[in-house]
């Protein structure tokens, strides 16, 4: 089960729309990425299809994570715990690093929704 819809709140939202292309040129292309990494660290079980999360990542100028929050849940600590263990094995990433200072701060605050689906 790796269907899952990604939401990032960045510059645009994303749903599903992920890639393994490894540029990170732009604040988009960099959602792009984090959203691939992010669901390929992703360990979901069946009970978790319709579940919903909201996240909060807050990076520093390192690109690592400062702090995460679920900010939305659907009351599934285990849900909740794969989502958060997700993000925090994609950071850091130092692509983030290589963005014109501009687009990265675009980037360091990160709402993220998962919201995972059945094949």
């Amino acid at each position: 089960m790796k269907n899952v819809i990604f939401a990032f709140g960045v510059v645009i939202n994303l749903l599903g729309c992920v890639s393994n292309n490894d540029e990170c040129i732009s604040a988009l292309d960099c959602a792009e990425q984090l959203s691939y990494r992010i669901q390929n660290n992703l360990h979901l079980n069946k009970n978790h299809i319709g579940k919903k999360a909201v996240v909060k990542i807050s990076l520093d100028d390192r690109a690592n994570i400062e702090q995460v929050t679920i900010v939305e849940n659907s009351a599934d600590e285990q849900f909740e715990r794969a989502v958060i263990d997700a993000v925090t094995m994609t950071f850091p990433y130092e692509a983030l690093l290589e963005l014109p200072e501009s687009e990265y701060k675009k980037i360091k605050t990160i709402k993220l929704t998962v919201i995972p689906q059945s094949d």
